[in-house]
């Protein structure tokens, strides 16, 4: 019995809290064992539901639908698309809006599962697979039970089932979470990308803890210019429910969401962090200040000093790039209340994610190999 299966729930459950009244009984009494925006994941008895998208609507994949035998067909009129031709076992309604509806139907079908865990978002250009990467495995070092979702897959553990995207649809997002809370896990930290932010793919979830690592050109073929793509990055930090935020005031866009995050009264509290050159001076506002302390074929080492203490981190991890990983990394343990020299330890014992700067060599006779996805233009001058 799958996920969805357990959690079978009547339209007007599923629904309720919203405007939809389903005056035909039929519809109102159906009940679904799972739902989908994605019509080749849609099983028999669940409910497709096809929303209006930017070049496409999802009605243009019913069929796949039909085919897989679903209860119920709910689609968004948007004035493009008219009402699909169903067999007569289906149910079809239509529901406008259906899009920003979304979160809540996934958070309600598979029972809150985001309230039950401590989810960290980790969002920026470069670095989110690499520190969220770390944090969930730091995190299971120190006893408390992680799971992770981003580009690298999805799971509890080293075994991660494979993904497409960094950020899935909204229901895949909230259907992840509650396989990873039926798991065991105690935490989630996931990537989430800017376009996940703008197509609210992360809404519904409930963020204990949200991390900037930086920002810098990318995705503008999408976005159409930085300040948009920046706005976009933004959103993790506002209206999702986040207690912490880590942001790296190294970074020039960090400064201004730190700017904005500081002082007001019903935003997240700030946990801003900082990688200087040994012998500069951190920026004022910075609580937590990470100095490169070494590179070498082996590794890296962090020196971190601030309102938390003082350690010295040694990292297998590669590339002086990685210490502003490793500080935005530690920034989210201390959010989630581990003490500077706990954080420090566990960090000394994660490795890097597959194709992150990672090393290939079997003995010290052989020749040093790294393999890194570095795509962007920042990300590819740094490695």
């Amino acid at each position: 019995m799958t996920v969805s299966e357990r959690l079978a729930m009547s339209m007007a459950e599923l629904f309720a809290g919203t405007s939809m009244a389903f005056d035909d009984p039929a519809v109102r009494n159906l009940r679904v064992v799972d739902i989908t925006t994605n019509s080749r994941r849609a099983v028999a008895g669940g409910m497709f539901m096809a929303c209006a998208g930017r070049s496409s609507h999802g009605l243009d994949h019913v069929g796949a639908a039909i085919d897989a035998g679903v209860a119920i067909v709910a689609w968004e009129p948007d004035g493009s698309v008219a009402q699909p031709d169903l067999p007569a076992e289906i149910a079809g309604v239509a529901i406008p809006g259906l899009s920003n509806l979304l979160g809540g139907l996934a958070d309600r079908f598979f029972g809150c599962p985001s309230a039950k865990l401590a989810v960290t978002g980790v969002t920026g250009t470069n670095g989110k697979s690499t520190t969220a990467y770390i944090v969930a495995q730091a995190l299971s070092a120190l006893g408390q039970t992680s799971g992770y979702m981003g580009t690298l897959g999805f799971g509890v553990g080293e075994q991660l089932e494979p993904s497409t995207l960094t950020t899935p649809g909204c229901v895949e997002v909230h259907r992840r979470l509650r396989k990873m809370a039926d798991a065991g896990a105690r935490h989630v930290v996931m990537e989430v990308s800017s376009h996940a932010l703008d197509q609210e793919r992360v809404a519904g979830v409930r963020f204990e803890t949200a991390a900037l690592t930086n920002l810098s050109r990318d995705h503008l073929d999408y976005h159409g210019d930085m300040r948009s793509y920046a706005e976009a990055k933004a959103r993790l930090f506002f209206g999702t429910g986040v207690r912490t935020a880590v942001v790296n005031v190294g970074d020039a866009f960090g400064r201004d969401l730190a700017a904005r995050l500081d002082g007001g009264s019903d935003v997240a509290e700030l946990l801003s962090v900082a990688l200087v050159a040994t012998n500069s001076q951190p920026p004022e506002d910075a609580r937590l200040i990470g100095q490169l302390q070494g590179a070498r074929a082996n590794g890296i080492g962090v020196r971190f000093t601030g309102d938390f203490g003082e350690a010295v981190l040694r990292s297998s991890l590669l590339g002086t790039f990685n210490a502003e990983n490793l500080l935005v990394a530690a920034g989210i343990l201390l959010a989630h209340g581990f003490d500077l020299g706990r954080a420090v330890d566990a960090l000394g014992e994660c490795v890097a994610p597959p194709g992150r700067m990672e090393l290939i060599r079997e003995c010290d006779a052989q020749p040093v190999v790294v393999v890194d996805f570095a795509h962007s233009p920042a990300a590819l001058s740094k490695a």
